[in-house]
């Protein structure tokens, strides 16, 4: 039920101009009853630091890595500004009647203030984990407390994930999550999930940058649901999310039972029901249109066999079930017949190259990596994996902080 109180929110934030905005935002959107920044506490000695680097090679990666995210930095300032920018604002905090700054986030000062204003609802957003002082006051304040994790819960938890992801080539994994703060770490109820979005010549930074605006705005709207009436963990919200990565790790060479516990875990967050699995299954496989629109596009679907069985343990018979059942099937979902087969595994028989050959215009395999040359089959190419073009900037920031493409 709509109501028009506007809904009291305290916000636990660290020190930060990203955080600032998102205060500003916050005090617009809603009644800003307490803002408590965690800021940093005093470096270590100046004879800590420089032990980490005695090391001479890490010194050079350190400068060289320094020099090239500068020039990132320079190049992107105004397009990351421009992600944050709001009418009439300075930059700095805004103004609040409960305000105050603490080395630890959970301190009795900070236990002290929230329980004296008595939110709503508490946002909190790049402090360290909350820990039983704090989160004792839990019964006492109606929605809890929601955090923005800059990571794509729950496959991705902690600090960095983002940017874990990135080094890790795993752009699917990023993104960010909006879930009710409990005793784990990242592990509460989701609210709100999202995966990032990447243009070819992203940097570390501005991928940076557009998560947290993205994170924001996910935030604010989870909590102006919940000024409207209350908010559920939003399942089917996660669930898209998990379908999405689900892909992708089914795609990772997982092995079997690594396989099933994926799909067990993306059916216990559905609850079983038919219609959210439903859902998830139309995320995870192509229809028919999907295909013949691809198909349309100019894209071919080829065969890689029936059951994805390798072939020299195969009778003939089964051989050509397994030619044959994969070629109609595509032919029928597609609307025209597939023209090249590569064979599962790259395992083939002796011989059946003449009855793939008599269904398809050319078979691919690895032939045991040997080299293509005068003796090899005219219609049997050689199988690569191409990993695809890797324009973005993100790798060469990639490789100046890991040394690793």
């Amino acid at each position: 039920m709509r109501t028009d109180t506007p809904l009291r929110v305290a916000l636990l934030v660290c020190e930060g101009w990203m955080q600032r905005y998102l205060a500003e935002r916050v005090s617009r959107e809603f009644e800003l009853v307490a803002l408590i920044v965690q800021v940093s506490p005093p470096p270590p000695a100046l004879s800590t630091r420089v032990k980490r680097y005695l090391n001479p090679l890490r010194t050079v990666k350190h400068l060289v890595a320094r020099a090239g995210v500068a020039w990132f930095q320079r190049r992107d300032r105004r397009r990351i500004q421009a992600l944050f920018a709001l009418d009439g604002w300075a930059g700095g905090w805004p103004s609040c009647a409960v305000a105050c700054q603490t080395v630890n986030i959970n301190a009795e000062e900070v236990v002290r203030h929230l329980a004296t204003v008595r939110p709503d609802v508490v946002l909190v957003n790049g402090t360290q984990l909350l820990r039983r002082p704090v989160l004792a006051l839990r019964p006492q304040i109606r929605h809890g407390f929601l955090n923005l994790h800059t990571g794509l819960s729950p496959y991705s938890r902690g600090g960095n994930c983002n940017l874990y992801m990135l080094l890790e080539g795993r752009l699917e994994w990023c993104g960010v999550t909006v879930h009710a703060i409990d005793e784990g770490i990242d592990s509460g109820p989701i609210f709100r999930s999202a995966q990032l979005e990447f243009d070819r010549d992203d940097s570390y930074e501005l991928i940076d940058a557009r998560s947290f605006r993205q994170g924001f705005d996910l935030l604010i709207d989870t909590a102006k649901t919940m000024q409207r009436g209350g908010l559920e963990p939003d399942f089917a919200d996660a669930a898209g999310t998990m379908a999405a990565v689900l892909v992708e790790r089914l795609r990772d060479r997982l092995t079997p039972a690594r396989a099933l516990e994926v799909v067990g875990t993306l059916n216990d967050a559905l609850k079983g029901e038919a219609a959210s699995m439903a859902a998830a299954a139309r995320r995870l496989y192509p229809s028919a249109t999907d295909i013949r629109q691809a198909v349309a596009s100019g894209h071919e679907v080829g065969s890689h066999g029936w059951r994805h069985l390798r072939m020299s343990r195969l009778p003939a018979t089964e051989q050509q079930v397994e030619l044959e059942h994969s070629h109609e099937r595509i032919a029928a979902a597609s609307g025209r017949p597939p023209r090249h087969f590569s064979y599962p595994f790259s395992d083939y028989a002796p011989g059946i190259h003449a009855e793939a050959l008599c269904r398809y215009e050319h078979v691919f395999t690895v032939a045991q990596r040997a080299a293509v040359d005068a003796d090899a089959h005219a219609r049997v190419w050689p199988r690569i994996t191409w990993m695809g073009p890797f324009p973005y900037a993100a790798r060469r920031e990639r490789w100046l902080r890991t040394g690793r493409i």
